[in-house]
């Protein structure tokens, strides 16, 4: 509050196994250069992954709405990435073939 910003962090249920984390750094940062809203944040030397999303209010009220919108965007997101950054750090999917799915 005293910062006048709110944040949504929503951690993905799987860890990147080591050998995969290099992969899942680059494929991060090509997904977070496509998105309007929210960013992947990753860890490489944990291989946590968590989706966030942040908002200020700075000398106004904040909104249903924007809750609402934030929740709805993160979950769509998170949704349409999730399996992708999975099965890449699974190896499931080439570099390649994660690209042209993103």
């Amino acid at each position: 509050a005293r910062r006048q910003f709110v944040m949504l962090f929503s951690r993905l249920p799987f860890a990147i196994q080591e050998d995969k984390r290099l992969d899942v750094a680059v494929g991060v940062s090509a997904v977070n250069n496509e998105l309007a809203d929210g960013c992947f944040d990753y860890d490489v030397t944990t291989g946590r992954m968590y989706f966030r999303m942040t908002n200020t209010f700075m000398e106004s009220k904040m909104d249903k709405e924007v809750f609402t919108y934030m929740l709805f965007c993160s979950c769509q997101t998170i949704d349409q990435y999730n399996d992708k950054f999975l099965m890449l750090s699974k190896g499931m999917l080439s570099m390649e073939q994660f690209l042209q799915a993103i």
